[in-house]
């Protein structure tokens, strides 16, 4: 894996620009593609993504592959990555389920297929326990 940390001086340019620019933090394969994503706000606000939870209201993983030579400046070390991984996102990963159940719906325009979760919208790369957003376990 590869690793890059990059600063976006620019709003998002939708209802969350008044959160301001961001760092983005990336892990990516060889080949490019983007495992893990870490986006860290000027006001605090803290997204990540990965290959789990793909998307949800605030945004999603990078689909497409980073060019590795237009990258290449801006690579970190490991270390550099977890630390901003580590940190509790705002589109928070509940850690255990709550009480609310939901039904996880198979979207098949994605390879392979992915599940979105019927009460929040998250999109996961398959299906989890509970939603790792709003904690709603899937419905029987």
């Amino acid at each position: 894996m590869r690793y890059f940390k990059r600063h976006w001086n620019e709003g998002r340019g939708d209802e969350l620009d008044a959160w301001g620019p961001a760092t983005y933090f990336l892990e990516a394969r060889p080949n490019g593609s983007v495992t893990r994503q870490v986006e860290v706000y000027s006001d605090g606000h803290v997204l990540a993504y990965d290959e789990l939870l793909l998307e949800d209201r605030f945004g999603g993983l990078a689909d497409q592959p980073l060019d590795l030579d237009t990258v290449a400046g801006f690579e970190v070390d490991q270390a550099t990555f977890e630390a901003a991984w580590s940190v509790t996102p705002s589109n928070c990963r509940v850690s255990r389920p709550g009480d609310s159940k939901a039904v996880f719906h198979r979207m098949h325009s994605h390879e392979p297929t992915n599940w979105r979760c019927g009460n929040c919208q998250a999109l996961f790369g398959r299906l989890p326990p509970w939603c790792l957003v709003c904690g709603a376990r899937p419905a029987p």
